[in-house]
């Protein structure tokens, strides 16, 4: 029992770490095209990364692709975006 409880225990701490690099290095990038609401778009990646572990990445990626469509003028925006 000791052991299974090792196992979810370093689980959870690695899940714990990515969501915080996630939250942490998502909205650096962000700062650096100039997008905003760099803040939003970071918290929602490694929350969605937490619940959703496969699909998560990719929505909470989409996120900040679709914003910079609707409100860049310039293609570049959202092609800078990590997709």
């Amino acid at each position: 029992m000791d052991q299974i409880q090792g196992v979810v225990q370093q689980y959870l701490v690695g899940v714990f770490t990515v969501v915080i690099i996630l939250t942490l290095l998502n909205p650096l990038a962000l700062w650096i095209i100039g997008i905003n609401y760099l803040f939003f778009f970071g918290a929602v990646a490694g929350l969605l990364n937490s619940i959703l572990s496969f699909i998560g990445v990719f929505i909470g990626s989409s996120l900040p692709v679709i914003y910079a469509f609707i409100t860049k003028d310039s293609i570049w925006y959202h092609l800078a975006l990590p997709k």
